[in-house]
């Protein structure tokens, strides 16, 4: 490629993004005065709770609830809390489960959502493994 190649196709990629932009901001401000219009006619995007999505999976795709709790109770059985008693690492999964006050298992986070919590000290001295580049973890030391 020479340099008046190199030059034409950096003012066409420009102008195609040019373009985009333009068609995107169109789009935005028409998606904005449908749901605008919406609004005024009183109809409303219905909401699903998460009570709907659970008896949905549950019914429609034969999925055993129950026995993701029971997995679920285990796993925090295994977990070992960390300094704050509201998070339990379970190393074998490599996620963390938040814990309410009383007791319940309110959430799971996965090991794409925990790098916050990797080198985090939990009660028994140990550490959150740290993550490594290949996506391995290696255990941090206390």
């Amino acid at each position: 490629m020479n340099d008046d190649d190199l030059i034409t196709e950096i003012a066409d990629i420009g102008a195609a993004l040019s373009g985009l932009n333009s068609a995107s901001s169109a789009l935005r401000a028409r998606h904005n005065a449908l749901k605008q219009e919406q609004a005024k006619r009183g109809i409303k995007e219905r909401e699903v709770t998460d009570h709907a999505v659970v008896r949905y999976l549950e019914r429609r795709y034969k999925i055993d609830v129950s026995a993701i709790r029971d997995e679920l109770r285990g796993i925090a059985k295994e977990a070992t809390p960390a300094k704050d008693g509201e998070h339990y690492w379970h190393e074998a999964t490599e996620m963390i489960l938040v814990v309410n006050e009383i007791g319940r298992i309110v959430t799971v986070l996965g090991p794409d959502q925990i790098e916050k919590w990797r080198g985090r000290k939990l009660s028994n001295g140990q550490r959150v493994p740290t993550a490594t580049p290949c996506g391995t973890t290696t255990p941090a030391t206390g």
